[in-house]
């Protein structure tokens, strides 16, 4: 699916770069990049399945497969642009487009009518050939091995016993409302209530610590919107500001580059299904420290 309108605005960025932006307000940028008519591909339509069906040995069709078995492949996006401007200036935007090559981690954001959505993956660029005093055209496409999208700002947080404190803000300034998590007392327990708004299963990152001088354990529990509960939970070393971080979309944790998902002494992985909520409730040693970073996943 192609999509095209003035509003519309694209921002690659990677470490060490300046951002490139393309469409909407030409002027945005140092490079005056806008969308062609030809706009956007891949972005608003879904990746492709991969999905492999077992056919019946009778009768029609294929047998059903189940919900975990049905996965996507890889996103690409094609950016279609035209830089404004004399040889000079479309000399710079190439440069500038090709700085993004030779790297896996270029996050591209689109901001659309009042959301801001992201995705990573390595740039290709492609140019017309054809030389113009005025304009110049081509096509930047990014192929994303994860195919889902997610909200541009994140949900992040902090559980401790007797406080928490709620992080995170707007990566870009925009006039449209974003909804926030709330943290509450309840029963002595501190506890967030984190919203998936997309319509993906979206996938928290949980941080462990323990401050010096303490000992135990440090965890949650959780309960999503589905009925679904169960717990996380390690023994941080003292003192160290280095957090254990668990990935629960892989089912691993490390600590310092080291795997540490066998010392976890409970590991059951928390997710927010589409369109649900997830309640983390801290459980653990008095000097534990557990943060939260979501964002609503789209696929």
């Amino acid at each position: 699916m192609t999509r095209t309108a003035s509003t519309i605005q694209c921002r690659l960025r990677a470490p060490g770069l300046a951002d490139l932006w393309v469409g909407g307000q030409a002027g945005r940028g140092r490079i005056p990049l806008i969308l062609t008519d030809d706009g956007i591909d891949g972005w608003w339509s879904a990746p492709s399945a991969k999905t492999s069906l077992t056919e019946l040995q009778s009768g029609d069709g294929a047998h059903t497969p189940a919900d975990e078995d049905i996965a996507y492949s890889a996103r690409t996006i094609t950016i279609n642009y035209a830089v404004l401007g004399d040889r000079h200036t479309q000399n710079e935007a190439r440069d500038a487009i090709g700085m993004f090559m030779g790297r896996a981690g270029v996050t591209l954001t689109v901001y659309d009518a009042g959301t801001a959505r992201q995705a990573t993956g390595y740039v290709t660029p492609a140019w017309s050939g054809t030389w113009s005093e005025a304009a110049d055209t081509g096509s930047i496409t990014i192929v994303c091995a994860d195919p889902l999208k997610y909200d541009a700002t994140p949900t992040m947080g902090v559980l401790e016993p007797g406080t928490a404190t709620v992080l995170g803000g707007l990566t870009y300034p925009a006039d449209y409302p974003v909804d926030y998590h709330e943290n509450r007392s309840s029963g002595g327990s501190w506890t967030a209530t984190l919203a998936n708004h997309g319509n993906h299963t979206a996938y928290p990152t949980l941080g462990f610590t323990l401050a010096a001088g303490h000992s135990g354990t440090v965890g949650v529990k959780w309960e999503d919107g589905l009925g679904g509960a169960g717990r996380v939970a390690c023994s941080p070393p003292p003192g160290s500001t280095t957090p254990i971080i668990a990935d629960t979309r892989h089912g691993t944790a490390s600590y310092a580059g080291l795997d540490m998902t066998p010392s976890f002494t409970a590991r059951q992985w928390p997710t927010i299904p589409p369109g649900q909520t997830l309640t983390l409730t801290y459980e653990g040693a008095a000097g534990g420290r557990v943060t939260y970073e979501t964002r609503g996943t789209y696929i």
